[in-house]
């Protein structure tokens, strides 16, 4: 069965995370959304210090009260992982349909990849 809650917590990526720094100026800007550069850092008496390598947030260009966008990431992200289950689900009646297998390779039906 799907999971329909779109937030989860996660772990940092990086040992000795404690934080994140986000870049002020998106790097990138299409019609719907912004691309910020940011890193995983680390919190110590001496400061802070960049861990791992960089990474990607998105945001809505559209939206700007902070309800309404924590709306529209919570819409987004229930889509994103619906397509994601739809997708594995798909593979595996393919992979398990009798009607659909190939005896080479080349005949072979394709599997979806959600990204």
């Amino acid at each position: 069965e799907m999971n329909r809650e779109p937030w989860r917590w996660v772990d940092f990526a990086n040992y000795g995370a404690a934080g994140l720094e986000i870049e002020s100026k998106p790097f990138g800007k299409g019609s719907e959304r912004l691309a910020y550069r940011f890193h995983e850092i680390t919190d110590d008496t001496y400061g802070s210090k960049r861990v791992g390598k960089t990474m990607v947030a998105k945001d809505s260009v559209h939206l700007i009260e902070r309800e309404t966008k924590e709306a529209f990431h919570e819409d987004f992200c229930l889509v994103q992982a619906t397509a994601y289950n739809l997708a594995e689900k798909y593979n595996t009646a393919v992979r398990t349909s009798p009607l659909l297998k190939s005896t080479t390779e080349e005949a072979k039906p394709p599997e979806l990849r959600f990204m």
